[in-house]
Order: structure tokens, then sequence, then C-alpha cells
């Protein structure tokens, strides 16, 4: 799972982002709200589809603001 770059390698783990996408989605669900809805204005709708389909690695940052969001702990 480790990818190797040019600068060394780094670890992404598919599994765990594909994991976190469908809680955030499943959540937002719950809320009954759009992405363009809860995303703006603190992400951008495009990064929270990013994040929701596991395309996108959120940063610590990002998933501290989905969870104040979504109203759960981090």
């Amino acid at each position: 799972m480790a990818k190797e770059g040019k600068e060394g390698s780094h670890y992404r783990d598919e599994k765990a982002i594909r994991a976190l996408g469908k809680r955030v989605r499943m959540l937002r669900k719950e809320k009954k709200m759009s992405i363009e809805q809860i995303a703006n204005p603190d992400i951008h709708p495009t990064q929270w589809a990013r994040i929701e389909t596991g395309i996108s690695n959120a940063t610590v940052s990002y998933i501290v603001r989905i969870a104040k969001k979504l109203g759960v702990k981090p």
C-alpha cells in the first residue's frame, strides 16, 4: 500500500480513506443535506465530494471541520 515517490515513500491507507468517506456521506444524508448545503463556506463542495468518494485523503484540519459541521466528535 505504500507508494514510492521521487522524494521517498508515503503510506496511503485506501481502505481507511474510503471508510471515512462512507461515514461522512452517511452522517450528511442523515441530516438530509446536500453537499452544497453543508460544505460552504468552510470546505469547497468539490473537496467535500472528493472526501466522500475516497478520492481525497482528508487532512486532520478538514476532518475537524467536517465533524463540527456534522455535529460529531472528530
